[in-house]
């Protein structure tokens, strides 16, 4: 009997995700983000940027790049994420539960471990300029060595639905 009421939960759980009702867990449980792009920066220059993101830490793969004026950030592990949806922000197609993430991370900048990241992206509608980016790296003594934001010149940000088994959870 236990065995029943505990699929029945879950099967809840599972249509009220597919509905949209519950978009915080759903961003938390199975929010993915693909995409990337340019922003044009009056000190950095062009910062460009490519990533494939989860709003949750466990679940990979959780790759970040960034390249500015001959420096290059590479994410080693995404230590905290979080998702949510804003009513001023339209992802459009495909419809999707969030349409921001936030993230914080450890990796290498310029081959040099132990550094951070701090970023905020959001999908804003098709192609991409709408969408927002903000970017801050600090190197290993924790020194900012980037600090950028803005609409994207180029590119898209895309937030993406539960799918397949993360759409059943």
């Amino acid at each position: 009997m236990k065995k029943t009421k505990v699929m029945l939960v879950i099967g809840i759980l599972g249509i009220m995700i597919l509905a949209g009702t519950n978009t915080a867990t759903a961003c938390e449980l199975c929010g993915r983000w693909t995409g990337g792009g340019s922003v044009i920066d009056p000190i950095y220059g062009r910062v460009t940027h490519g990533f494939e993101l989860h709003c949750n830490t466990d679940r990979l793969p959780n790759n970040l790049e960034v390249n500015w004026a001959g420096n290059h950030f590479h994410l080693g592990v995404l230590e905290y994420a979080d998702c949510g949806d804003e009513t001023y922000l339209n992802p459009e197609h495909p419809l999707a539960y969030c349409d921001w993430i936030y993230g914080e991370g450890v990796g290498k900048l310029n081959g040099v471990s132990n550094c951070h990241i701090k970023f905020y992206f959001t999908d804003d509608g098709e192609p991409g300029g709408h969408d927002y980016a903000h970017i801050r790296i600090f190197d290993q003594n924790g020194i900012k060595v980037l600090d950028i934001e803005g609409n994207l010149k180029m590119g898209n940000q895309q937030a993406h639905r539960c799918t397949g088994i993360d759409a059943r959870i």
